[in-house]
């Protein structure tokens, strides 16, 4: 590259941290990084970009099962994602029990896509819901 006058090369001195520079030829520069800085940089790249795209919460879900009877009887389902209306599962205003693994708390609606009331469970069994919340639930997400 030349100046505008055509006097000479010009050089973008700014260089990336830990980077090396070398000369290829009349006029030209380039900076390289070494293969463990690039390494290390795309990791960093990664993990901060994972950690801006995903809620804590949406990285790896294993979610409750769902029981139709109290005491865990009946039939059941073990969700693996957010269901926003159980309807679609054959799930719909049945739940009475529920067993949530270690994690975070699931919020549970009395409408489809998250509306209506909505109640939260805890990690843990639940052999019942209670009589409020029995048989009326019909969407849930972690909270």
């Amino acid at each position: 590259m030349t100046t505008a006058s055509g006097a000479g090369p010009i050089h973008d001195d700014r260089r990336q941290a830990g980077a090396s520079r070398r000369q290829v030829g009349p006029g030209s520069v380039v900076i390289m990084r070494t293969f463990q800085q690039t390494l290390i940089a795309a990791a960093v790249a990664a993990a901060g970009i994972g950690i801006a795209a995903l809620p804590a919460s949406a990285a790896t879900i294993t979610g409750p099962t769902l029981y139709a009877a109290a005491s865990f009887g009946d039939r059941a389902i073990t969700l693996g994602a957010p269901i926003e209306n159980l309807a679609s599962v054959g799930f719909n205003d049945v739940l009475s029990s529920i067993k949530v693994p270690a994690g975070p708390y699931w919020c549970a609606y009395t409408d489809a896509n998250y509306r209506g009331e909505m109640t939260s469970f805890s990690p843990g069994t639940h052999s019942y819901v209670g009589d409020y919340w029995n048989d009326r639930i019909s969407s849930i997400r972690p909270c």
